[in-house]
């Protein structure tokens, strides 16, 4: 028997029930009904044991929509699973137990994808794929039955088409491959051999190229659509020596320190040769956020985003390493009496590669002498606080090679978590892909190309 792809053969069962017209209730069982009735008048089913279940139909293939995880013989599918499959098809029909049907076709495929396509890829890291089934089934009832059951039904192979285009077929075509067998569950356990062939006709080389002229048109147009959907809004490669990096971090969040409704004060601070692309604003403040204990800490989540677009020109002729910009961070809390007090102080090194990093950094702050810094802190507010904010790192007017900082007081204070997400664009990553491996001195680090 040769089917086509989505043809509809009726079983001697489904004949029955669709020339009742009781049982025509929406579109699909009228226009069955109709079918029926012609083929009646031409002479009845050409088979009488094959027949075909459409997309469109009431079944589902419950030996393969719902897999066992035990060996217990009393198993069946969930709740959940028999739910979710009635939501994979409109409608279900009742059908028997995997269990109660030892019979089957027996897997001679080999289940791992040794040559793996892009097809494949696309296939297996998608959850779900929305497709369309056709069952080629067999009525395996035996001679002189006169009652058309559903138990007597058994799929011979499936055939599904994806929204990829991709047309698996289950099991496979047999090729050289011994029949596949089916054993019945009736008392006469009746063992049917039978074979899958592809009977389409081979493409010819004009209808290939054809074909692939075709796509190619189609891809072509798509490209064009979603250049147009896109826009030219994208920054070409920078100049030669020129490096454009854009950070886009995130304020985590903020632990071990003494008071609440903590808020932190931020801002980058750049280097020589280090200039801002678009935005020159380079600071900004976190929202207020009371602590929350967990574990031993007691923690205040910011999820604050930033972000920085940044541009690097090194001079020619200039052995100079690259200084990186420095992201300073100042911890402070306010709180219902609308005190104010320093937390802590903190500085982290962008860092000099691209990729997504998260980085918890320690604080400290400055404590005065005596107890009054310490009293005033408590009672009403306020703390010692640092003149320059980049006195934590190094301090912007030092120009002595060596700063001692021996008789500075400081306390031990809180953490901050600040995840970091860096792209970088040069054209000397371009170059170093096309030249051979050797010791050479790039835009960013001396490294091996």
């Amino acid at each position: 028997m040769c089917v086509l792809l989505a043809t509809k053969k009726f079983s001697e069962r489904e004949m029955e029930l669709y020339e009742d017209l009781n049982n025509c209730f929406g579109p699909l069982e009228q226009k069955y009904r109709a079918e029926i009735v012609k083929l009646r008048k031409k002479g009845g089913r050409p088979n009488k044991r094959l027949f075909s279940y459409v997309d469109c139909d009431s079944y589902v293939n419950l030996d393969e929509e719902s897999r066992t995880l035990t060996t217990c013989p009393s198993e069946g599918p969930s709740f959940l699973a028999k739910n979710m499959t009635s939501v994979r098809r409109r409608n279900i029909g009742t059908k028997v137990d995997r269990r109660n049907r030892p019979g089957g076709f027996a897997a001679r495929a080999n289940p791992v994808v040794v040559h793996e396509t892009e097809t494949s890829k696309t296939t297996a890291h998608v959850v779900n794929i929305p497709y369309k089934t056709m069952h080629v089934m067999a009525d395996l009832a035996p001679e002189g039955k006169t009652e058309n059951n559903q138990e007597d039904e058994y799929v011979l192979f499936s055939v599904k088409i994806d929204a990829n285009g991709q047309i698996l077929v289950k099991p496979d075509f047999n090729g050289e491959m011994p029949p596949y067998r089916i054993e019945t569950c009736n008392d006469l356990r009746e063992v049917y051999e039978y074979t899958v062939e592809h009977c389409s006709s081979q493409m010819t080389s004009d209808q290939r190229e054809q074909e692939f002229k075709s796509f190619t048109e189609l891809y072509n147009r798509h490209a064009l659509y979603l250049a147009s959907q896109v826009g030219p809004g994208f920054d070409p490669v920078p100049d030669l020596g020129v490096l454009r990096m854009n950070i886009f971090g995130e304020i985590v969040s903020a632990k071990g320190f003494d008071y609440d409704g903590l808020y932190v004060h931020f801002f980058l601070d750049l280097p020589q040769k280090w200039r801002p692309t678009d935005d020159p604003v380079l600071s900004g403040v976190t929202q207020t956020c009371l602590t929350k204990l967990e574990g031993e800490d007691y923690v205040a989540h910011f999820s604050f985003p930033f972000d920085f677009s940044l541009v690097y020109q090194e001079d020619e002729d200039s052995d100079d390493f690259i200084h990186w910009p420095t992201l300073f961070l100042e911890v402070l809390s306010l709180d219902s009496w609308e005190r104010f007090r320093t937390e802590g102080y903190a500085y982290i090194t962008i860092p000099n590669k691209a990729g997504s990093y998260n980085v918890e950094v320690n604080t400290w702050r400055p404590i005065g002498n005596g107890t009054c810094p310490d009293m005033r802190r408590f009672f009403i507010g306020g703390s010692p606080e640092l003149e320059d904010p980049t006195y934590p790192q190094k301090p912007a007017m030092a120009d002595e090679k060596v700063l001692s900082k021996y008789f500075f007081r400081t306390a031990a204070s809180g953490s901050v978590t600040v995840k970091f997400h860096i792209m970088q664009q040069c054209q000397s990553f371009m170059d170093s892909r096309t030249k051979k491996t050797r010791r050479t001195r790039t835009i960013l680090t001396d490294s091996e190309e």
